[in-house]
């Protein structure tokens, strides 16, 4: 058997046809075997996040209405205003 201009001897022929052998079984066999585990994989996976995210959907919920009322709290005009000097002034003397 000649290979690239030499001739080979036993062992290298048995390690060139080892070699075309693994190669047209990897792209034949396995190549689609790997693409299915690697889909297999990816779906189980995003299923579980999925599962994992929806368990926290009511809590999302509650967060964002909690977070509107502390809005509208921090956006309402005081009934008091604390810069005015009229009214009643408490007077205590320090100690």
């Amino acid at each position: 058997m000649i290979v690239q201009g030499r001739l080979l001897t036993v062992n290298e022929k048995l390690q060139y046809n080892v070699h075309v052998v693994r190669k047209l079984m990897l792209n034949i066999c396995l190549y689609p075997l790997l693409v299915i585990f690697r889909v297999f994989g990816a779906i189980v996976f995003g299923a579980m996040a999925l599962g994992q995210a929806s368990a926290f959907a009511p809590d999302a919920g509650k967060a964002k209405m909690s977070a509107a009322h502390i809005f509208q709290l921090l956006n309402s005009e005081p009934k008091i205003d604390v810069y005015s000097e009229a009214g009643q002034k408490d007077v205590r003397t320090p100690r």
